[in-house]
């Protein structure tokens, strides 16, 4: 688990640092933790943003905010979890929009951090979930989270993830009894959307986006399919992994 802890806050930081330090080892868990201590200390890694699983941001950081950091690292590593360490919970409500992981209220204790750890521990397990295909005789293996949607055409199917395209024949059906409901879901027969690039959902299509500023992808709703796609899209946004891994 790669971590980076901003705070401004040199005992506070450094105390977290020791608790996080303290819970990965009960479990063994391989961690690197790096610490900040302000907004324009994370900046200047621009490159190496994307190799952090985990953020612990202080949502107060001096002059700056936590908040806007958040959404500057979101646009860099749209897959980073990001925990939040406040004093006050007026500003939750704000850091609500860039789909926090959970919260850590101050003062950080020693229970707070393996509660939140545990959590951590639990997501990352269940990212590492990966979908296996063969393309062009070779195996490929894709995470769920990095699926965008699929689609078949004549019994040619087509993978859209985040970066990526593939083409191969196969059925639909039987890749959509491998993944999971929770974070799939089929708006016609031969289609399947994963709910966490999803961005809006009218009666006749879902409209989904491949990364911020990327064009919309319109995909037609089968007859009869809105109110299931509705309700079980409001699953997961409300779940714990929804919450912290939607995109809009």
């Amino acid at each position: 688990m790669k971590v980076a802890i901003c705070e401004d806050d040199r005992i506070q930081a450094g105390q977290l640092e020791n608790y996080l330090k303290e819970r990965l080892k009960k479990t063994q868990t391989k961690y690197d933790i790096d610490v900040y201590f302000s907004v324009d200390d994370i900046k200047k890694i621009e490159n190496d943003i994307i190799k952090y699983d985990v953020y612990f941001l202080d949502i107060e950081l001096g002059k700056d905010n936590g908040v806007e950091l958040a959404r500057y690292i979101r646009s860099k590593n749209k897959n980073a979890m990001i925990v939040f360490t406040t004093s006050h919970t007026g500003y939750m409500h704000e850091a609500f929009d860039v789909h926090a992981f959970n919260y850590l209220i101050k003062p950080v204790t020693k229970e707070k951090t393996d509660k939140i750890v545990t959590q951590l521990e639990e997501m990352m397990y269940e990212n590492e979930e990966k979908l296996v295909f063969s393309y062009k005789r070779e195996t490929i293996s894709i995470y769920y989270d990095d699926i965008v949607y699929i689609e078949s055409n004549a019994r040619r199917v087509k993978i859209v993830t985040s970066d990526n395209e593939y083409c191969f024949y196969g059925i639909v059906k039987e890749i959509y009894s491998e993944l999971p409901e929770l974070i799939f879901g089929r708006p016609r027969s031969g289609c399947i959307v994963n709910y966490r690039y999803v961005c809006n959902i009218h009666k006749t299509e879902v409209i989904c986006k491949r990364a911020i500023g990327e064009e919309e992808i319109h995909l037609s709703m089968g007859r009869g399919m809105y109110n299931n796609i509705i309700s079980d899209y409001t699953r997961y946004i409300t779940s714990e992994r929804g919450r912290s891994r939607r995109l809009w």
